[in-house]
């Protein structure tokens, strides 16, 4: 892989974060087409979306069974929501006065990751909790000017491995180790590099896939490796749009500012999968489709993996931009609500 060169000065920073759960304080809590597919043929919306949360701006958003979490922007800082499926009412799990960025969750726990943006804070890292109640745990640290990445993947499986990046480091694995006193262990999947700039990532079952700051989009095996370049940022548009990233484990998908494209996970030459209107705000994976959001237009789309017509799955909404799923339902963030619309 290019890029991999010196490593970079480690600078461990002290543990704390507000870890009491309360209740929401914060007064701001009270298109595309593919090819030449036109927009008339499009599928109609698939029912319409429910409120879940209303008077929040979800960055990033996790379900597991009845529970839904989410990272919320409010007018002090972002705050770690959880929120049920079945009920009205939340609570917050942890603050933070820097920026919060992405979370996931399995059927255990929940993680989340708090980018060292400020550097005098001491909340950097990715932090964990239980599913159901306890307190905030760090289990890996983001060190001196080292920018986490915003991008986090939980397995779910029996290894309870969270998979997570750091800019201008490299992809790690972070997981449990049973019956060791060490508890949680932190491996790098290759050598860090401050050459290294990853920005987004997603895993499969044999997998990482993840993209860097100048669109370049690589994959490695979840044990570790030598990244592969799959995709190149002059596909991607550059270093001006954040590329995302999604996996099968046969095809990885990755957007640019006009279209989502699709690479086989071994190599080979990138093809067109749809075309957008603008960058897409999240793009993630789900029973057979993928779905992406476009903040600037309204909507959230979806198309089948096996090809055919795009469909809308929401649409005027404001500023779409966080997706996550359950068995029934689609979830995803605006600028004023946390809603779901059944699948």
């Amino acid at each position: 892989m290019k890029k991999l060169g010196m490593g970079i000065l480690w600078l461990v920073w002290l543990v704390s974060c507000s870890g009491s759960e309360g209740s929401l304080s914060d007064s701001s809590l009270a298109t595309g087409s593919l090819g030449d597919e036109p927009l008339a043929e499009k599928a109609q919306a698939l029912g319409t979306p429910t409120l879940v949360v209303d008077g929040v701006d979800p960055e990033s958003i996790a379900v597991t069974g009845s529970r839904v979490f989410f990272i919320n922007q409010g007018a002090s800082g972002y705050q770690v929501v959880k929120a049920s499926t079945l009920s009205s009412g939340t609570s917050v799990i942890a603050s933070y006065p820097e920026v919060a960025s992405s979370i996931v969750a399995d059927t255990n726990n929940v993680y989340w990751t708090v980018p060292n943006t400020l550097y005098t804070s001491s909340n950097g890292g990715l932090w964990t909790r239980p599913v159901n109640e306890g307190t905030p745990r760090r289990l890996a640290e983001w060190h001196f000017r080292s920018w986490c990445v915003q991008a986090l993947f939980a397995t779910g499986d029996s290894e309870s491995s969270v998979f997570h990046a750091q800019y201008r480091s490299s992809v790690y694995r972070t997981f449990q180790v049973p019956a060791s006193a060490f508890g949680w262990l932190t491996r790098s999947l290759f050598p860090a590099s401050g050459s290294v700039r990853p920005r987004t990532l997603t895993a499969d079952a044999s997998h990482v896939v993840f993209a860097e700051d100048d669109g370049d989009v690589f994959v490695l095996p979840r044990s570790g490796g030598t990244p592969l370049l799959l995709g190149t940022g002059s596909i991607a548009s550059g270093p001006t749009t954040q590329t995302l990233v999604a996996s099968t484990g046969t095809f990885a998908y990755f957007s640019s500012a006009t279209g989502i494209f699709k690479v086989p996970i071994t190599g080979g030459a990138a093809t067109s999968f749809v075309s957008v209107s603008e960058p897409p705000a999240a793009m993630a994976i789900d029973g057979g489709y993928l779905y992406w959001a476009c903040r600037g237009c309204g909507t959230v789309m979806r198309r089948p993996l096996s090809g055919g017509s795009s469909t809308t799955v929401a649409t005027g909404e404001s500023a779409p931009h966080s997706l996550a799923f359950d068995a029934s339902n689609i979830y995803f963030g605006t600028n004023t609500s946390l809603k779901r619309v059944a699948k």
